[in-house]
């Protein structure tokens, strides 16, 4: 893979980035409620592997919950991985391995190696032509009859004014840095609705899809964090969408970050996020 993919449109070595995606991993975790998708029996793993881990939340869980499994986690961020291996330490997990590797390079692990391969929300590194081979990579890794899994966004509606005119301006950023899907009319499409394709054209059979819905409109459950993460993901994606892509101005951008600390905490404000998650098993 010829691009690198240390361009992350926020700085993966960021203190505030960490605990941001440590927040959204426990929220994303409590979501799906189980570690592996119906029909995949946890006491038949033996290797799973999590890539584009983050601070591993998920993977430590699973190591946690399933001492037989040998369960490795990646991520590019030397900041991550450190802290996923201090975490281990305290949690005595000698069943965990976490590496620091890119995803958008080969994968330094032999032919079939695991069981079950996961990953999700990677839309904010992997551009457009780039997930044919990351999904190919992944199936290299995947033992026969094994099973790759990804989760990405589908849909994400609010009433505020301000969030849908900087997701607009996100997503605008994306198209013009190769970095989204688009339909036939040039129009943003979110990964989730790409996913299965993703997986055919990989030769991996999709064996099963599910939906999860998340409503984190004011007194929601998902209300507060969900709020933490965008604000913060907008206030760090500052520096990509003004000075990298240069789609709006510093003045316009922070009109919009006041705008939505108003609207965020009104009590009429509603907001909704669908998630698709889609596996695959490797032909035998």
């Amino acid at each position: 893979m010829s691009e690198k993919s240390n361009a992350y449109i926020i700085d993966h070595e960021s203190g505030a980035e960490m605990q941001r995606l440590i927040d959204q991993d426990k929220l994303l975790n409590k979501l799906m409620e189980t570690h592996f998708p119906e029909g995949i029996d946890p006491s038949r793993l033996r290797s799973v592997l999590d890539v584009a881990c983050g601070p591993a939340a998920w993977i430590l869980s699973v190591a946690f919950a399933h001492r037989h499994i040998h369960a490795v986690g990646i991520d590019i961020s030397q900041a991550m991985i450190e802290y996923g291996r201090a975490f281990a330490r305290v949690q005595k997990l000698d069943n965990v391995d976490l590496l620091v590797m890119d995803a958008l390079q080969p994968l330094k692990f032999a032919d079939d190696s695991f069981d079950f391969v996961n990953s999700r929300w990677l839309e904010g590194f992997v551009k457009k032509q780039q997930w044919a081979e990351l999904l190919k990579e992944m199936l290299r890794v995947t033992a026969p009859g094994g099973h790759i899994r990804l989760t990405e966004v589908l849909s994400l509606e609010t009433n505020s004014t301000a969030f849908n005119r900087i997701l607009a301006l996100a997503q605008e950023a994306f198209k013009r840095d190769g970095r989204s899907q688009t339909d036939e009319q040039g129009n943003y499409v979110n990964v989730g609705a790409r996913l299965a394709t993703f997986f055919t054209e990989a030769g991996v059979t999709v064996t099963g899809e599910h939906i999860y819905y998340l409503d984190w409109s004011w007194g929601a459950e998902g209300y507060q964090g969900m709020v933490r993460d965008f604000v913060a993901m907008f206030t760090l994606m500052q520096p990509f969408l003004i000075k990298k892509m240069q789609i709006v101005g510093e003045e316009e951008y922070e009109q919009l970050l006041r705008a939505l600390d108003i609207e965020f905490y009104k009590d009429d404000f509603k907001g909704t996020c669908v998630l698709k998650s889609v596996w695959g098993q490797k032909p035998i």
